[in-house]
């Protein structure tokens, strides 16, 4: 056999042996979260800031409609709602019988396109800002984001998510070294939202 025959031979071999690779670890973790046209659920938020000795803990509960828009209503003595969306992000604090619009932190914008892109299980522009470590075992499944651009590396310095199939925590440090945690709990599928949550996202 000539020598280009045995490179040609070796070449053909690579080839096929890639094509039948199996997924990546990222991919396999993504086949395993489940989608659906709206996804509901409840919310713990512990934020730990560095010169606070005391944590801030809210809690509430979430609605995602895949490909349109992210709701959050917290449940505490000051009530809120935060819509988040491609092309726009509010929150509303609800104060004495008045509802007033608050600008949301660019840590916070960050924290939902994460799960946007989680939950609508499309990672594309997530590669472009992050590098994304992928760990998956017996004991669930675990992201690892660490900013790539200049721009992400000022607002956070690393994102991880846990979950077994369905996310169930989401731990954020920033650049100014304060923590916050996100725990997920009793996460529902459902294929069309309710009336009530129809009139929560008509008026946050």
């Amino acid at each position: 056999m000539c020598a280009f025959a045995r490179i040609f031979l070796a070449l053909s071999l690579w080839l096929t042996f890639i094509g039948q690779a199996p997924a990546s670890v990222l991919d396999s973790i993504i086949e395993q979260i489940p989608t659906a046209p709206l996804i509901r659920g409840q919310y713990t938020q512990t934020q730990k800031l560095v010169h606070v000795p005391q944590p801030f803990v809210t809690h509430g509960h979430f609605v995602f409609w895949r490909d349109s828009v992210f709701l959050w209503k917290t449940q505490d003595k000051i009530p809120t709602s935060t819509v988040y969306s491609e092309h726009s992000f509010k929150t509303y604090v609800h104060l004495r019988g008045q509802r007033i619009v608050s600008s949301s932190s660019p840590a916070t914008s960050l924290e939902n396109r994460v799960l946007w892109a989680l939950f609508s299980k499309d990672f594309n522009s997530l590669e472009l800002d992050f590098q994304i470590l992928a760990h998956d075992s017996k004991e669930g499944w675990q992201l690892d984001f660490f900013p790539k651009t200049n721009l992400t590396r000022s607002i956070v310095k690393h994102i991880q998510i846990r979950g077994h199939e369905i996310p169930e925590s989401m731990t954020m440090q920033n650049y100014s070294g304060d923590f916050t945690t996100l725990r997920f709990t009793n996460v529902e599928l459902s294929s069309s939202s309710s009336s009530e949550e129809e009139a929560e996202l008509a008026n946050p």
